[in-house]
């Protein structure tokens, strides 16, 4: 046994000292990684891992040779392979689906309505001179 380097300020809050008792699972402790590839943080927080990781470290334990060792930073870690990600993720809509020929369509109804769209602002604006010219002018004859 070897003596710690110095000594804690404080005893270890009891979330660490539970992880010291019952090490976690490995998946808690790395990186997940959503069907569709993105990353998210651990189940277990990095800042949590240097806690156990210290407080293991100054208790003089080592760690147990069944959990991976704590990970240190997101550089560590690198992505799965497309072999490793699950099966199950969401297929992307291939080129020519009902989506893409709506998405087409209404980008099409869009460009015919903008061409059209000087025509539409000036009959506006006609109209809306006829309305406050009649307004003016008044139903009263004198």
């Amino acid at each position: 046994m070897h003596l710690p380097r110095k000594l804690p300020a404080r005893m270890p809050p009891p979330s660490v000292l539970r992880h010291i008792a019952f090490p976690p699972a490995a998946a808690a402790l790395m990186p997940r990684v959503s069907p569709l590839g993105v990353r998210a943080a651990p189940r277990i927080p990095r800042l949590m891992q240097a806690r156990v990781r210290s407080a293991r470290r100054l208790a003089g334990l080592e760690l147990p040779s069944s959990s991976p060792p704590l990970s240190t930073s997101h550089a560590d870690q690198a992505l799965p392979s497309d072999s490793a990600l699950p099966t199950n993720a969401t297929p992307r809509l291939a080129s020519g689906s009902a989506r893409d020929i709506e998405r087409v369509e209404r980008q099409l109804k869009i460009e015919e309505n903008m061409a059209r769209m000087d025509e539409r602002i000036r009959a506006w604006k006609e109209e809306k001179a006829k309305a406050k010219l009649l307004k003016k002018k008044g139903d009263m004859p004198f």
